[in-house]
């Protein structure tokens, strides 16, 4: 189960996941923890699971996660439809993020973009919990290019 969800999130994805975590007490009695996806490392042979790192995301913690950037729109575009296609300049957002819910992924419309068209990433819908770690805010995260 766990690899089933690591393929369909991919590696950035799987970072940006928030499990609760049942685990026993001593005392016997069940105790919920939240943790954020870090890394799965796998055997080399089989691709089974060998180890799972998460890490403790309580509430007030800050953690940096890259969340992944998804686009929507490609059917509509003028740049795609005249045979451009997605230049990526940047595949993740760099951010902190403070308890809450962690962004799986940001979504990057494309729809009206033409060739040449940029998108930049403060064009993105960031929600409040979340700092994104980029100074520039002219920086595209990609760009609709010539084949």
């Amino acid at each position: 189960e766990i690899m089933q969800l690591y393929r369909g999130l991919g590696m950035y994805g799987w970072a940006c996941q928030v499990f609760d975590i049942d685990m026993e007490d001593i005392d016997g009695s069940l105790k919920t923890y939240r943790a954020l996806g870090r890394q799965i490392h796998v055997t080399a042979s089989s691709e089974e699971p060998e180890n799972v790192t998460l890490i403790s995301f309580y509430p007030g913690r800050k953690v940096k996660v890259n969340v992944p950037l998804k686009t929507f729109g490609s059917e509509v575009s003028p740049g795609i439809k005249s045979g451009g296609r997605v230049n990526w300049i940047r595949r993740t957002i760099p951010c902190v993020v403070s308890s809450g819910q962690v962004p799986t992924h940001f979504e990057v419309d494309i729809s009206t973009l033409a060739v040449n068209d940029k998108f930049l990433w403060k064009e993105l819908d960031i929600p409040s919990n979340v700092s994104v770690l980029l100074q520039d805010p002219r920086q595209p995260v990609l760009k609709i290019a010539r084949r």
